[in-house]
């Protein structure tokens, strides 16, 4: 018994050290001293074989111990079985390791060579693709080649063509020759013409001397008439509240005469209406008019060798004295004169410069006429704001306002935002700072319809005109006024017939200068604006546009197109595709009723 344990032992200790020198490391200086290749060898141990080993040993090890002799036999030979197992298992990693390396090589060798297979392959793809292009370039230019050829076949020969040619050639050397002769009949004219102006000339500075030395003659002869007209006042009793009368000789220079005579209690300075004027059409000379009392209207004369012939029927003794005798003897030749009757507003002359630069303010801003204007400025005692002020408090008012409005403190308003280079304009910068004050954004509604009261003609620019009229009209003053104005503005939306003509004014202030129709990029903004919240389909409507159409807008499209999104339930179903509407709505609804 106890030789056989001697022998397990030995056999065990043996056992044991192959364990140990297989799985416990030695010392350092054998761990230091193992090359890579026992290194990858333990890496590629499996350790669970080594711990069953060592449980095999330590079973053994218990039972030779505590357990019956066969039982410790039994044991050793299992542990020897697991040992055996263990070193087949150490000498097969070697190989496995070569087969792999052997399989990594194999592999790099085919990675190598398909690299080469995808990169040639690559190569044979751009060459085709470059093939592919130029035989569609071939065909293309075939393509091309056969409809010329088409419209070739269908021209007449090049003979006819020549003979065209030579047909135009002659034309045009004829109609040359043609332009020759009347360039030289021109130049002709034009120096006939030149020789009848100076005779002109000439004739006008006589008229003028005879003008000249007629004037005192013409306030002599008024004299006699109002002399004439007191000895006859019983014949006179509709005349008795006559203002004044008065003839004006107006010249081709634009030089005028005026002979007034007013009644004694008529200040001097007050401005007078012509009521009537007689335009004397001279054949053959310059047009000459004369201001006279309306009773002496409607008649005709003719003027024979210097003397007047009168031929009415209204020439009655209360006639006055220098309108018989009139201006016509002073001009020494044979002309036919005759009357014209017409009317005018006012007479520009008898108005002072400063006086007509405030009647030409006020029409600016008012539909008044000349006669018009000058009445409210005279009851206004000459003051444009007070004027503006009564024509506006005249004129009805959707929402009454009792601001006075003042045309100077407008102007300044509109200086602090005008352009620098152009005065009378305001620009996008501009623009950007009136909409900073008013405390809005240029994409907002408020800044559309204010553009609209201001008579703004393109996005982000106001005229100096326009910009006064609309505060005038608004009855705003100041920025601040305008500000607190907005909110009344947007309660024009609410009225059917007002938000059509902002809508319609949209089309033309989002159009590009010089074109007819609206870019698709400002229309859909502008619709997703104006009809957010008052058409269902819109965003369909934009979906379709960007997919279908992309092109621009035509303003029929627009205007047709507020019809169609303000029909109440609107049945696509039921719409008329041979209606008057535009062939974009009809595709549109097609649109719809498929994607439905």
């Amino acid at each position: 018994m106890a030789d056989v344990g001697g022998h397990w032992r030995q056999n065990l200790g043996c056992s044991c050290c192959i364990s140990a020198s297989l799985y416990h490391s030695p010392p350092n200086t054998t761990y230091i001293k193992m090359d890579d290749a026992t290194l990858k060898m333990r890496l590629a141990m499996d350790d669970r074989q080594i711990k069953n080993l060592q449980k095999k040993a330590s079973a053994w090890m218990s039972n030779l111990s505590n357990e019956p002799i066969e039982t410790a036999q039994y044991s050793y030979e299992t542990m020897l079985l697991f040992l055996a197992s263990y070193q087949t298992s150490i000498e097969r990693h070697p190989l496995l390791q070569q087969a792999n390396a052997e399989d990594v090589e194999g592999y790099s060798v085919i990675g190598d060579q398909t690299a080469k297979q995808v990169g040639s392959t690559a190569e044979q793809i751009a060459s085709l693709k470059d093939e592919l292009k130029e035989a569609q370039r071939i065909r293309n230019n075939k393509l091309e080649y056969d409809v010329v050829a088409r419209d070739i076949m269908q021209l007449e020969e090049r003979a006819t063509y020549h003979d065209s040619i030579r047909q135009l050639q002659e034309d045009i050397e004829m109609l040359k020759r043609e332009k020759a002769k009347k360039d030289e009949a021109f130049e002709e004219r034009k120096r006939n013409f030149s020789g009848f102006i100076s005779n002109i000339k000439e004739l006008q500075q006589t008229i003028e001397r005879e003008r000249a030395e007629g004037h005192e003659m013409q306030k002599m002869l008024m004299d006699m008439d109002r002399g004439y007209e007191s000895s006859d006042e019983e014949n006179e009793n509709d005349n008795e509240n006559t203002p004044s009368q008065s003839a004006d000789v107006l010249t081709n220079g634009g030089t005028s005469h005026r002979f007034n005579e007013r009644n004694e209690d008529e200040d001097e300075d007050e401005e007078g209406m012509v009521l009537d004027s007689e335009e004397v059409v001279v054949s053959g000379c310059l047009p000459l008019t004369f201001d006279v009392h309306a009773r002496f209207t409607n008649r005709h004369l003719s003027h024979t060798q210097g003397a007047p012939v009168f031929n009415s029927d209204t020439d009655t003794p209360a006639t006055p004295f220098y309108n018989r005798l009139s201006l016509f003897p002073l001009f020494p030749w044979d002309y036919t004169y005759q009357h014209t009757r017409t009317h005018s507003n006012m007479a520009a002359s008898q108005v002072k410069g400063s006086q007509l630069e405030k009647v030409k303010r006020l029409k600016e801003f008012t539909s008044l006429t000349d006669r018009e204007a000058i009445q409210r400025l005279k009851s206004s005692n000459w003051d444009v704001n007070v004027a503006l002020n009564a024509y506006y408090d005249s004129e009805p008012r959707s929402q009454p306002n009792n601001t006075n409005c003042n045309v100077s403190e407008i102007e300044r308003s509109f200086d602090k935002y005008r352009d620098q280079d152009e005065k009378d304009k305001i620009t996008i910068e501009g623009a950007m700072e009136l909409c900073q004050d008013l405390g809005i954004e240029p994409t907002q509604f408020e800044f559309l319809i204010m553009s609209h009261q201001l008579g703004s003609e393109r996005m982000g620019e106001f005229q100096r005109k326009a910009f006064v009229q609309g505060m005038v009209r608004l009855q705003c003053n100041t920025i601040q006024e305008l500000k607190e104005e907005l909110p009344q503005l947007m309660k024009l939306l609410d009225d059917p017939e007002q938000f059509r003509a902002i809508y319609n004014y949209a089309f033309i202030l989002g159009r590009e200068q010089g074109q007819k129709s609206l870019s698709l990029e400002a229309a859909i903004e502008l619709w997703r604006l104006l009809l957010n919240n008052r058409f269902t389909m819109l965003e369909d409507w934009i979906t379709f546009l960007e997919e279908k159409h992309g092109k621009a807008i035509s303003k029929d499209t627009w205007t047709l197109f507020l019809d169609f999104a303000s029909q109440p339930n609107i049945d696509l179903n039921a719409h008329d595709l041979m209606g008057a509407w535009p062939i974009l709505i009809d595709e549109f609804v097609e649109y719809m009723q498929e994607k439905q």
